[in-house]
């Protein structure tokens, strides 16, 4: 899936600059999101689908990013906001 992709992709640049960061994808993803983010030396969390859910969650974790799958991207530099 697309939002897969980039989730992964934005979690790899990230890391590279925050390494250990933690990032959250929803629980459609894919299974090479969470690799990806482990291989990166990041933290994988699954979370409930919804802006709400993952802008809560990210706060309640200090998580770096956030990515779902249909396309909504979060940024915790950007106060959690999503950025479609």
């Amino acid at each position: 899936m697309p939002g897969d992709f980039a989730t992964a992709l934005f979690a790899e640049s990230l890391l590279e600059k925050e390494p250990g960061a933690k990032i959250i994808s929803d629980v459609r993803a894919s299974r090479a999101v969470p690799d990806t983010i482990e291989r990166a030396g990041g933290t994988p969390l699954v979370n409930r689908v919804g802006h709400a859910f993952i802008k809560a969650r990210m706060r309640k974790e200090d998580a770096a990013f956030a990515g779902e799958v249909s396309g909504h991207y979060y940024f915790r530099d950007f106060s959690q906001a999503d950025s479609g």
